[in-house]
């Protein structure tokens, strides 16, 4: 994956590109949570393919460092609870 600064989002397996886009949103507007990122989430779109379903989700952000990023977003249907790791080798 490659995150462009334009928020251009990335993804090239062999010969297939695949792209998308990506934004960082500030929702916190009541200092209500008690973690460092407060309601600021990851946004990530893909309109094709389904594969890529999953990961279009406004994720929120566990922790931040250099060379990492780790998501979370619990789904609204089940309440199940996604994990998403992006780390640069």
């Amino acid at each position: 994956f490659v995150f462009a600064a334009n928020g251009s989002l990335t993804d090239t397996k062999s010969a297939t590109s695949i792209t998308g886009q990506w934004s960082i949103t500030d929702e916190d507007d009541d200092d209500s949570d008690d973690d460092d990122y407060g309601d600021v989430d990851f946004n990530i779109v893909f309109s094709t393919p389904a594969d890529f379903e999953e990961l279009t989700e406004d994720w929120h952000i566990i922790s931040i460092s250099d060379t990492k990023i780790e998501l979370t977003h619990v789904s609204g249907g089940n309440g199940g609870t996604d994990f998403l790791t992006f780390e640069r080798n």
